[in-house]
């Protein structure tokens, strides 16, 4: 199979390689595309074949009725056409936002994040019921828009089943809401869009950093508020691209998750350069 000699389509192929193994190669054979899934899809993935009952053939038989299901919903959300990828040429934020779609995942339905906050799609917090009110929710099953009481139902349950670092697959079925994945990279861009103009003002020199860098920021004040750290203004104001890169470090206590995303912030920040 492809990871007998390490041949992988590419990083994210290797990591669901290294992270499911054989359960992985199997899916693999029989459907190639699972390589440009996040984890957490490959992972439902996995769990329809050991759902199902009977032979191997059956189990077999109810994954590929579930990516059938599921591949109009991918092909929007993970895979690209020629005429999509041509449209992300022109995005400068494409690169950052595969990056937080897989650092985030972005699941259809309500979670709550590794630091107990209410979260929408790809790390969008929700600070209280009437933002969390506010999104199109549907009812899973039904595909109708949810109403305001069951919005407020679904709620409280996550309130009321919320667990600290718990992963967001543990609330898929605490409510019965799911939400468009289209309504989801929306809300992506517009967060980005936000946060852009929020650093544009904020930090020195912002305007004079290549994409590379920009993303860098963006992604650490993505989950953090990087404008108050004066250190890092510093290193803006100062045009010293090692220190302002060495600045982005995010305290990783009780925090695992953030140990990817730094490496991958400080990568990015050193591959770009201030324009002088």
């Amino acid at each position: 199979m492809n990871n007998l000699f390490n041949n992988y389509d590419s990083e994210n192929d290797e990591k669901l390689d290294k992270k499911f193994k054989y359960n992985y190669q199997v899916i693999k054979n029989v459907y190639p595309q699972v390589s440009e899934l996040p984890e957490d899809e490959v992972r439902e993935i996995i769990r329809k074949y050991y759902d199902a009952t009977g032979t191997h053939e059956d189990s077999m038989q109810a994954v590929m009725d579930y990516i059938h299901e599921k591949e109009p919903e991918w092909k929007r959300l993970y895979f690209k056409d020629e005429e999509q990828s041509q449209q992300d040429l022109s995005d400068p934020f494409r690169e950052l936002k595969e990056a937080i779609i897989n650092f985030e995942d972005t699941p259809d339905y309500p979670y709550i994040d590794k630091v107990g906050n209410i979260t929408t799609c790809v790390g969008n917090l929700d600070e209280d019921f009437e933002e969390f009110a506010s999104h199109p929710w549907r009812i899973r099953d039904t595909g109708r828009l949810a109403t305001r009481q069951e919005k407020w139902m679904a709620y409280q349950n996550l309130l009321a089943a919320k667990k600290p670092n718990y992963r967001a697959y543990y609330y898929k079925d605490k409510t019965n809401l799911s939400i468009p994945m289209d309504y989801c990279k929306q809300l992506l861009d517009e967060g980005i869009k936000s946060r852009d103009s929020e650093l544009r003002k904020g930090i020195p020199n912002y305007d004079k950093m290549s994409q590379n860098m920009k993303n860098a920021l963006l992604e650490t004040h993505y989950t953090s508020n990087i404008l108050p750290w004066p250190h890092l203004k510093d290193g803006a104001r100062g045009l010293d691209q090692e220190y302002l890169c060495g600045e982005l470090e995010r305290d990783t206590t009780g925090r695992p998750d953030l140990v990817e995303r730094n490496a991958w912030a400080k990568e990015q920040c050193l591959k770009g350069y201030f324009i002088k």
